[in-house]
């Protein structure tokens, strides 16, 4: 028996329904048309994703980039507080402590979400300090700051301390630790790591 076309492309939207419904719209196209390759139903990629649109059988997911934790504090960041990039992508450093980056990674595992904390001296872009944690906080921070000190490292005067505009570094304790311990803020603009 001949299909026509559009008889044909009822039939694979029909069953790319069965195939949705089986995994809660949780599946693309590459996956679809694994599955109905298993069923014995050859389509290419295009077409399958044509069928897809004009039935709005695609994947129904908003996944999330952070964890929960990050965009709840990140909306309770202090929002007056005047932020100044005194690196201004000048990223040479003429001595060891004269100039200090941070930033924190997000690993997805399998229990959750670990985090993990480095301060970078752009002098010879070694790391100085490093933390890691199953909790995102402003006390994490704060503890990969104090393990720059842990660590033996020495602070040039007025050393620069640079990162973005994160909950972790614009919060109130944090800027506070880092004036005791002698360190210049610096934060990229807005958007930029």
């Amino acid at each position: 028996m001949k299909y026509h076309k559009a008889e044909k492309d009822t039939d694979i939207a029909n069953n790319v329904i069965a195939r949705q419904l089986e995994t809660g719209y949780r599946v693309g196209i590459l996956k679809t048309q694994a599955l109905l390759a298993k069923k014995g139903i050859a389509v290419g990629h295009n077409r399958l994703a044509r069928i897809m649109n004009e039935n709005s059988l695609n994947p129904k997911f908003n996944r999330k980039r952070y964890p929960p934790e990050y965009y709840a504090q990140k909306n309770a960041s202090q929002k007056n507080q005047e932020r100044e990039n005194v690196l201004n992508r000048q990223f040479d450093a003429k001595c060891p402590g004269e100039k200090l980056v941070t930033d924190i990674t997000y690993i997805k595992v399998a229990e959750g979400w670990l985090y993990l904390s480095a301060v970078i001296d752009l002098f010879n872009s070694d790391v100085v300090a490093f933390v890691m944690s199953n909790q995102l906080n402003v006390d994490f921070a704060i503890k990969t700051l104090n393990a720059l000190s842990d660590n033996g490292h020495v602070p040039q005067t007025e050393c620069i301390f640079h990162s973005d505009q994160g909950f972790t570094y614009t919060h109130e304790k944090f800027v506070e630790a880092l004036k005791t311990q002698g360190f210049r803020q610096s934060f990229s603009r807005v958007g930029n790591c």
